[in-house]
């Protein structure tokens, strides 16, 4: 039981899906957050909290889809050579 638990957590916290909808919503809190004070930001050089979640959530973001490139790679090219009949 414990082991089936483990292995479905596991499954779910390292399925691209997972970092996609994390990263998107950690970039969605940080420019919510950002909004007001964007051009205060800027000009004062004032780094805040949100920056580091907008920071944070597009690198899980751009995590997830170079996963999801690298296994749709991976399947073109098992399929290329089930083609070629190549074993």
């Amino acid at each position: 039981m414990r082991d089936e638990l483990i292995k479905l957590l596991r499954g779910i916290l390292k399925h691209p899906a997972t970092s996609i909808v994390v990263g998107i919503a950690l970039v969605v809190v940080g420019i919510c957050d950002a909004y007001e004070t964007v051009f205060e930001d800027f000009i004062g050089v004032d780094v805040g909290v949100h920056h580091g979640l907008i920071l944070f959530g597009s690198i899980k973001v751009l995590e997830a889809l170079l996963l999801v490139l690298e296994g749709t790679e991976s399947l073109v090219l098992e399929e290329e050579i089930e083609e070629a009949g190549i074993s």
